[in-house]
């Protein structure tokens, strides 16, 4: 009876703790040390893997903004081109009478005038969409007097 009673005082039997009595607590503290060790070991080279990852990643879309800056300058091109084309289409032809060695330099002066033309027609548009749209450096270049003006012009009215 007495065997029975040190079973139910909330006492573990012996056959659940033997891991723990075998290798006694700094048997214990030694498994759970070099299991923290390893874990540490593991989380640094996850953070170091993570690294290489930001870093592949920051490179490729660094890589991808200069693709596109690159496509819309290509593409910006191919409309000039397109344009050109049309645009040549409707002038006059090289004369025939025209001395061969000539002709080259009459195509690319027609070329150059069409561009010409094309930039001027540029700079017309964009100067007005500035006149009625001022750009974020043409206010951060005016400072204050660029803030001050709308209440200038209620003052005005």
């Amino acid at each position: 009876a007495s065997g029975s009673l040190s079973n139910e005082g909330g006492m573990a039997p012996p056959s659940d703790c033997g891991s723990l009595r075998a290798d006694g607590p700094l048997g214990l503290a030694s498994k759970l040390q070099d299991m923290l060790t390893r874990e540490q070991a593991s989380h640094r080279e996850t953070q170091h893997e993570l690294k290489i990852e930001r870093a592949a990643h920051d490179d490729t879309a660094e890589r991808l903004v200069e693709m596109q800056h690159k496509l819309e300058a290509t593409l910006q091109e191919l409309s000039n081109l397109e344009r050109f084309v049309k645009g040549c289409s409707a002038c006059s032809s090289v004369p025939s009478n025209t001395p061969p060695e000539r002709e080259p330099l009459l195509k690319e002066e027609a070329y150059l005038q069409s561009r010409l033309r094309f930039v001027q027609e540029e700079l017309t548009s964009s100067a007005s969409t500035a006149v009625t749209r001022p750009s974020s450096a043409s206010i951060g270049r005016k400072g204050k007097a660029a803030a001050a003006s709308p209440g200038d012009d209620a003052l005005r009215a």
